[in-house]
């Protein structure tokens, strides 16, 4: 509903006090809008798409708030030769449209192409306010419609506008086959399924056409609202409705606290007084019997100079609640300053634009502070912001590029307005441009394994060299070569747009890693005007630079060194956490006899010498021909080395044996292959010597 009421009030409300609008809108009184429909072939029935005749309600707004000068022709369907009828425009007549026509839409849209198109109207719309898909025989299809229309052109002279009224899912189906796609490219396609809260939508849309401030709201019997009017708004306006059918209401509308309410200016219903037959079940019998919605309007002059309160109170025996929307009309102007009527091409010129009341500067600083209020000029499609300055006025800096008439125009804008002030200005010509450009020279360097950059001003002169917008093209690079032009690197075919009125340009050039030999012939730059005008007659930049061939060495010295660091870092590594350890837990026990050895203390092997991991060497234990403890020597009787988990392994200087349980006799272990691992809890023997690990 919110978008209906938008699309209709771009009729009501033109861009400016003075411009007319040309209104064709075409109603749908076919059957569909307030009778069931059967689904053929089913017993299944489709609602009525307007049981509350929601469209006659948008056609009286429509007519009654009509500014002066506007033209508005209501077309209705009718199968009888012309195959159109016009409704007049007036309430009685809406009022009394029946709906009881087909939807036979060629002749009606042939109707309303022909109105607009010879409409000398400064706005031009046609609105299509419909259920369904049409009913023509032959068929009208969607390819013909466009055509009549002429929406398929690259320039429609008029805004089009496709409201389709549905009720079912079935319905919504047959629009989007036709009525949506109506609408594409050249028009706008909106749905409306249910009347909810037209005030309010109503409102904000009038509000915005007008550029003035909406408030909305919902009021309960016997509540009241308040609103706060500052100063600059000439007329308040107020719109009531009811939220459901229940016909006339009591509400009142005070200004400053007086006890005299204000006289409504506009008030009625959307009622109808038809007999519709009560033996035809599929009718919508309640549809013209009352209670119906009723309405109410005030438009009423306001101070300008001064602030005031309005209050709002519904009475206590409303029978229902009530939609609101009071709208606040300012008194503002846009106007430009003293505009230019003809620029030269390239030129950059001050625009200066202000808001008016009462023809003086409007200075009120809070409404620029507040509803996101910004100002914006344009000069054909480029925009460019406004800053406010201290007399209060707005000023852009832009500049003229496309030859001929181009539209100046300054735009006042927040929330919930938009003023525009505009007028035409005269591109005219090209400025003569000339180019001497400076040798840059950046020496000579070798190529590396990392890039190296070396940076110069590029500077220049001539005639109108600081005036007309000027690029510098990048036209070729050698491999390994790149430029950057005011800190932004460019490539090959790259334009870097520089500051207007500027003669000076970091240019640098780099040498890629590993890159070849180059030198200044074969980086090739090309300064120019912006415009393509210029471009022929562009200055070459003559760079002077000389790089040498990267090395080998030089350019895979980082890979180089990072293997060799990763390769010595693999070998510190490996010698810190490679040896391994005794078990924490793990002992010894060392004697004389094999009679002691059951008696001997039991020696932690990570306590004694060399009991622990050093770097590159696994825990060892060394033990003399008494049993003595010597740490890891070569010349030790007895040496136990740590193998990892709880494994251990044994040199000695004499015949290693041990002890077998099952005959009890000591048998040689052969040591010759190399260090034997022990097992634990066996006992050993070397010579005199007894040990047994646990």
């Amino acid at each position: 509903m919110r978008r209906l009421l938008v699309f209709l009030l771009l009729v009501l409300l033109p861009a400016t006090a003075s411009a007319a609008t040309e209104t064709v809108l075409l109603l749908d009184n076919s059957g569909s809008m307030i009778f069931e429909v059967g689904i053929v072939g089913t017993n299944k029935t489709i609602p009525p798409a307007d049981p509350d005749r929601l469209s006659v309600l948008a056609t009286l707004l429509l007519e009654r708030i009509q500014d002066p000068g506007d033209r508005l022709h209501i077309l209705n369907f009718q199968q009888a030769a012309p195959h159109f009828a016009v409704l007049p425009n007036d309430v009685d007549a809406i009022r009394a449209l029946q709906s009881n026509q087909p939807t036979h839409m060629r002749v009606p849209l042939t109707e309303a192409q022909r109105i607009l198109a010879s409409s000398q109207a400064e706005r031009r719309l046609f609105i299509l306010m419909t259920d369904g898909a049409p009913t023509d025989e032959p068929r009208l299809e969607l390819a013909e419609a466009r055509t009549i229309l002429g929406l398929d052109q690259s320039v429609v002279p008029y805004d089009l506008v496709v409201i389709g009224l549905a009720s079912a899912k079935e319905i919504e189906e047959q629009q989007d086959q036709f009525l949506k796609p109506l609408a594409a490219d050249h028009g706008r396609f909106v749905r409306v399924s249910q009347p909810g809260e037209l005030i309010d939508r109503f409102t904000g849309a009038y509000a915005e056409q007008l550029g003035s401030k909406p408030e909305t709201g919902t009021l309960r019997p016997g509540a009241s609202y308040t609103v706060d009017v500052g100063k600059y708004v000439r007329e308040v306006i107020v719109m009531t409705a009811a939220t459901e059918r229940v016909g006339p209401y009591g509400v009142t509308l005070e200004r400053d606290g007086k006890d005299r309410a204000l006289q409504p200016g506009n008030s009625g219903d959307n009622g109808c007084s038809h007999n519709y037959l009560a033996s035809d079940k599929k009718s919508n019998k309640r549809i013209c019997e009352p209670p119906f919605h009723n309405w109410t309007v005030w438009k009423e002059e306001n101070n300008p100079k001064k602030t005031s309160r309005w209050r709002l109170t519904l009475d206590r025996g409303a029978k229902s609640d009530i939609a609101f929307g009071f709208i606040l009309r300012y008194e503002l102007g846009a106007e430009l300053v003293g505009p230019p009527s003809k620029i030269r091409a390239g030129e950059e010129f001050e625009l200066r634009a202000r808001l008016v009341f009462e023809n003086k500067t409007f200075d009120e600083q809070e409404f620029f502070g507040k509803d996101g209020f910004e100002a914006v000029a344009w000069l054909g499609e480029q925009q460019v912001p406004m800053s406010r300055q201290p007399d209060n006025t707005f000023v852009a800096r832009v500049r003229a590029t496309d030859l001929g008439p181009n539209r100046l125009r300054a735009v006042f804008r927040n929330t919930w307005m938009e003023l525009p002030a505009e007028t035409s200005v005269l591109v005219e010509g090209y400025l003569p441009l000339t180019l001497d450009v400076a040798p840059v020279d950046f020496g000579g360097w070798p190529g590396a394994g990392t890039s190296v950059q070396e940076c110069r001003q590029l500077t220049w002169t001539g005639t109108n060299s600081t005036r007309v917008p000027l690029e510098l093209v990048v036209d070729g690079l050698p491999p390994g070569a790149g430029v950057s032009i005011g800190g932004g690197d460019a490539r090959v075919g790259d334009a870097g747009e520089l500051p207007v009125g500027a003669s000076e340009v970091e240019l640098c050039v780099r040498s890629e890693r590993c890159c070849d030999a180059f030198e200044g012939q074969d980086v090739r730059l090309t300064l120019r005007g912006l415009d393509p005008h210029y471009h022929p007659d562009g200055a070459p930049v003559p760079v002077v630079v000389a790089v040498r061939a990267t090395s080998f060495y030089a350019c895979w010295k980082l890979v180089i060194w990072a293997v060799l660091g990763v390769i010595l870092l693999g070998i510190v590594l490996y010698g810190l956490l490679g040896p391994k350890d005794f078990p924490a837990d793990q002992r010894i026990r060392v004697a004389g006899s094999e009679r002691k050895l059951a008696r001997a203390s039991a020696l932690n092997l990570r306590d004694q010498p060399g009991g622990r991991r050093g770097f590159y060497r696994n825990a060892t234990v060394g033990l003399d021909a008494g049993g003595g403890m010597l740490g890891p020597r070569s010349t030790a009787w007895l040496r136990l080395t740590a193998k990892g988990a709880e494994d251990i392994s044994v040199e000695c200087a004499s015949a290693l044996e041990t002890k077998d349980r099952r005959t009890r006799r000591w048998e040689p272990i052969n040591t010759e292959a190399g260090p034997e691992p022990l097992r634990r809890r066996v006992d050993y023997r070397v010579g005199d010597l007894y040990f047994r690990v646990e």
